[in-house]
């Protein structure tokens, strides 16, 4: 595939909270960590979440996105960056984990 022409690999299944220790990942010093659209299996909301649940739901993700830098900061090369990518609406649940707070944190 194109990403691996240009000499990139790209591994799936890994967990994000215990990356460091995973013996497919762990190793190697990675110039490049990328997590696309991270969340739990919690509800987003959508008109299926009370008050309770959105605040379950954020700080577990909040967690999962603390936990993801933590651990990727451990496989970057001196060099390397750590990525994320999250849907960006002016009313989107992803804006209250405070990704920027959980990296600082983390």
């Amino acid at each position: 595939t194109g990403w691996m022409m240009r000499g990139c690999v790209v591994h799936f299944g890994v967990n994000a909270t215990t990356m460091a220790q995973d013996p497919v990942v762990n190793g190697v010093n990675y110039r490049y960590i990328v997590f696309n659209f991270p969340h739990t299996f919690h509800v987003q909301g959508g008109g299926f979440a009370d008050d309770d649940d959105i605040q379950t739901s954020i700080e577990q993700n909040q967690f999962l996105v603390k936990a993801y830098f933590k651990q990727a900061r451990q496989l970057l090369m001196k060099d390397g960056e750590v990525q994320i990518t999250l849907k960006d609406e002016a009313h989107a649940i992803y804006r209250r984990w405070a990704v920027y707070d959980q990296a600082t944190a983390a």
